[in-house]
């Protein structure tokens, strides 16, 4: 499937601010199996994945929440704590952030997503490079509450593509094989694969450019 070539890509390519990954969004039909398949791809090649509904949160769930801290010489200052998705992807390192819905998001949500999805920062917390970034959404008619992403957070998204989804074929395909349960994912290591799209990603990009 093509779908599948395009979250690898996106998943395994060297990205921009020294971060790795392009930030991929991708629109589909409901019930195509979108975020299913993205967790499968993504913990194939051995990164730790989240999934954020990103309809179901409110800005500090990006920003982090408010917390005063009383300085030595008496000042009160403030620091945002970070929410667990985001501590549990640091901890991973390894990690893909499937923020789901996105076009379902109020926007003062997608405002506070501005800086997580360009530049990895949460609130006052600074996630790995290695951690990647997907978003999922249903067409603005299809959506509940769907409307268009803010230009400003879909600019940050370096990749837009359409999600086809599998064919009956396709889905019978995978039914009789990996579908039935018995089968176990091969899974690769993720930080031997980026070494080897390093080594060969000079050359590839001269090629490319």
């Amino acid at each position: 499937m093509a779908d599948v070539d395009i979250v690898r890509a996106s998943i395994l390519t060297p990205g921009l601010c020294h971060r790795w990954g392009l930030p991929l969004r991708l629109e589909g039909k409901p019930g195509t199996a979108k975020t299913a398949l993205i967790t499968q791809i993504a913990e194939e090649e051995g990164f730790h994945v989240e999934v954020v509904i990103a309809s179901l949160r409110d800005p500090s769930d990006f920003l982090g929440v408010a917390v005063p801290v009383t300085e030595k010489d008496g000042t009160t200052t403030v620091e945002y704590a970070p929410p667990a998705w985001a501590l549990r992807a640091a901890k991973a390192q390894y990690a893909v952030v499937l923020f789901d819905e996105i076009n379902s998001a109020v926007p003062a949500v997608q405002a506070a997503l501005h800086r997580v999805v360009l530049e990895g920062q949460v609130g006052d917390y600074k996630l790995p490079n290695t951690v990647v970034f997907i978003a999922a959404m249903n067409a603005v008619e299809d959506a509940t509450g769907g409307q268009d992403v803010a230009m400003a957070l879909g600019n940050r998204f370096g990749l837009l593509a359409d999600w086809e989804g599998a064919t009956p074929q396709q889905w019978c395909q995978w039914i009789v094989t990996a579908g039935n349960g018995n089968e176990t994912a091969k899974l690769r290591d993720a930080a031997e694969t980026m070494k080897a799209v390093k080594k060969a990603w000079p050359e590839h990009f001269a090629k490319a450019a």
